[in-house]
């Protein structure tokens, strides 16, 4: 049985000193060899399987020009290496400081804290980390520019910083100028001396039986957290760097499920007592769910798979193979290589955990066609320092991000596959000023690599406040800012008596999206602010923002009464009336009406309209009531004299944060209208005498 291509994670560089190979089978092999100038072997690992870092042989170094290809085998089993075209470049190292951009703290420096995270080094530099008593952390960065230290030293006193810079790693040539250098600040913990850190909550789903990993929150940067399986006692402990990341554990959880206590502690400080622990139920182990397939291209090798769990084995079957790659740890999509797919085949993908197999999800390769839409290309504007930028793509195209540095051109990010239009690629090193920046692509099916028309990298604007441009509603996950494009964005929230500032977001904004995600709905005990940074500069606080109800309920003030047309009348009454609005988008009215009068039926509508707003919104309950204590007409139908009525449907409109803010301040009114049914007929008019018409 075949195995799938593992795919080779980049940008990488001249300083890179090891890979990152992801779709690996557990104990498989995995090979890397480059082409180009100097073709050769240049690692061998055996691997856990799923996302796995293979170090380079003893005496490797990577070279500039060179390509990877990668390959996994296990027993008689293995996998194709990549296509030739697929190889990932290794682009030149940096020789000059002034060059390069400053690195940014994706951690927060809480005090007591005992890993920190830096990002935006070039992959492979040598990062450190100083406070003014010399260096507390070292390491090299990764080929996303990650350098995740732990610290050997503690932190300095809250308000004092500590600075963070790149340079190049041992063994290599020294940059020209002086290092630029980032800082942040340590912070004080939010929690009174001697009393107990929050306990830590999920951050996802509730974990299940042979889960490998699982997402937490509510952590301090730099906190020990401690995972207790209660079948069997044991515990393990990792060190976040992050307030809300994937535990990933030594082993997977039991099949049959168990029962958790996760605490965290800030085990450097005596300070503060270790939080009472989340206790968590885990159930057992279910059935997989189905795959879903993207439509791959013809004589593509790759195909996008979703609807993934985390660390599953998933067997592809296409022309009567079946090929065999493992999902990652917390991904829940992938894009597994196979052999080149031919049109108007299917191809079937099974996931399968802890024995348990999901049902199969399958797609066909559509037949050979031109792609459509817009070349793929860099959006403006490009500035310096900014550390994501915003491209157009075609769906199934692999697109990746270049740069021009003093030695030539350089990938400033990994090969990304295009499954939209329009995509938000992460760079690293960050952009710097006057550089040129481009975007290389390989379209769906095959073909050279091509490339895009050059952009050049603007001066860095003022970093200002940061204001959120749309109004906020409870229940929402995300808010819209005015940052600069290429910008970091955090969102706290002002909670709470005494008031407490909590982290609830971050993410990047670029040319067209400009929206950040938060890791937990808003409420409206929320007043919302947020900050964006750039370079080395942090904006002041923007303006605050309350948080506006989901829910509008409109209600009929007082009863609505129209007269029949009988000689002596009688009403028509709408007692109670009320609509309800939701920022979802859903709507209901209801209303109780009662016919008093005796001698007719009758059909309404009731109509309700919102006034002041920009679009019109309006609705119409309509219904039909017999007479009152009537043995005739509609009565007949079973229809009653009095009745409640609904109805319910949706206006999408009301999804628009900016015309909720405007239904929210809206004036409302009611209105009925009636049409009678006398049983009798109309009254008629008197009898009269014709008249002949008189002579001319």
């Amino acid at each position: 049985m075949p195995l799938v291509i593992p795919l080779l994670k980049g940008p990488l560089t001249e300083w890179s000193d090891s890979l990152l190979v992801e779709g690996a089978l557990p104990g498989a092999t995995v090979l890397a060899r480059t082409l180009g100038p100097n073709p050769r072997d240049i690692a061998k690992d055996v691997v856990s399987g799923g996302r796995d870092r293979v170090p380079l042989l003893p005496g490797i170094k990577l070279q500039e020009k060179d390509r990877i290809l990668v390959q996994q085998g296990l027993g008689a089993e293995k996998s194709g290496w990549t296509p030739d075209p697929l190889a990932v470049p290794v682009g030149k190292a940096p020789t000059d400081h002034g060059l390069l951009a400053p690195l940014s703290f994706k951690s927060r420096a809480w005090q007591c804290g005992a890993r920190v995270w830096v990002k935006g080094a070039v992959p492979g530099a040598q990062v450190v980390v100083t406070v003014a008593g010399g260096v507390i952390a070292s390491g090299r960065a990764t080929e996303a520019g990650d350098a995740r230290l732990a610290l050997t030293a503690s932190l300095p006193g809250v308000g004092q910083s500590l600075q963070a810079h790149q340079e190049a790693p041992p063994g290599f040539p020294p940059l020209a100028g002086t290092p630029v250098a980032t800082s942040t600040v340590v912070l004080r913990i939010p929690v009174g001396l001697k009393e107990k850190l929050p306990a830590p909550f999920l951050g996802g789903s509730r974990p299940m039986g042979c889960d490998g990993s699982f997402l937490f929150a509510g952590v301090f940067d730099g906190a020990d957290v401690t995972v207790l399986r209660r079948s069997d006692g044991s515990s393990e402990t990792a060190t976040f760097d992050l307030d809300r990341l994937s535990f990933v554990l030594s082993k997977p959880l039991s099949s049959g499920g168990d029962k958790l206590e996760i605490s965290q502690a800030l085990t450097r400080c005596r300070e503060w007592l270790p939080s009472d622990p989340l206790r968590v139920d885990v159930p057992p182990a279910a059935k997989p769910g189905t795959p879903s397939l993207l439509p791959p291209c013809a004589d593509s090798v790759d195909v996008y798979v979703n609807q993934l769990e985390p660390g599953a084995v998933v067997t592809l079957a296409f022309q009567g193979k079946d090929y065999r790659g493992m999902v990652p740890p917390s991904a829940t999509s992938f894009v597994f290589r196979l052999t080149p797919l031919a049109a108007n085949e299917t191809l079937t993908a099974r996931q399968e955990r802890c024995g348990l197999s999901s049902d199969p999800g399958s797609v066909t390769v559509p037949g050979v066609g031109l792609s459509i839409g817009q070349v793929p290309d860099v959006v403006d504007p490009l500035v310096a320092c900014a550390r994501a930028v915003r491209v157009t793509a075609l769906t199934g195209a692999w697109v990746q991000v270049w740069a021009s540095s003093a030695g030539g051109a350089t990938p400033i990010s990994n090969q990304v596959f295009a499954t939209a239009d329009s995509l938000r690629v992460e760079v690293t090193p960050y952009l710097h000023e006057s550089q040129e920046v481009w975007l290389t692509y390989r379209l769906c099916g095959g073909g050279a690599w091509k490339e895009s028309p050059h952009h050049r990298v603007e001066p860095k604007p003022d970093v200002g406040p940061t204001n959120i441009v749309l109004p906020l509603v409870e229940g929402t996950k995300s808010v819209t800012v005015d940052a600069i494009p290429g910008a970091a964005v955090d969102v706290f929230a002002i909670t709470g008596m005494p008031l407490n500032v909590e982290h609830i977001g971050s993410g990047f904004v670029d040319p067209r999206v400009k929206w950040v995600g938060l890791t937990r709905p808003l409420t409206q005990r929320d007043l919302v602010f947020a900050e964006q940074r750039l370079c080395s500069d942090k904006s002041g606080v923007g303006a605050t923002r309350n948080v506006l109800p989901a829910v509008r309920q409109f209600t009929l003030g007082m009863p609505l009464k129209r007269l029949s047309t009988r000689n002596m009348p009688k009403p028509l009454v709408c007692q109670s009336a009320t609509v309800i609005l939701r920022h979802n988008g859903s709507w209901t009215a209801t209303a109780f009406l009662e016919n008093e009068e005796e001698e007719a039926d009758c059909s309404f509508d009731l109509q309700f309209k919102l006034e002041g707003v920009s679009s019109p919104f309006g609705l119409v309950l309509s219904g039909d009531l017999s007479g009152k204590g009537s043995t005739q007409g509609t009565a007949l139908l079973g229809i009653p004299s009095s009745q409640t009525f609904s109805r319910q449907d949706r206006f999408a409109g009301f999804s628009s944060p900016t015309y909720w803010e405007e239904v929210l301040g809206a004036t409302f009114r009611f209105e009925l209208f009636v049409a009678w049914n006398d049983y009798e007929g109309y009254p008629e008019d008197g009898e009269y005498e014709e008249t002949p018409d008189p002579p001319p």
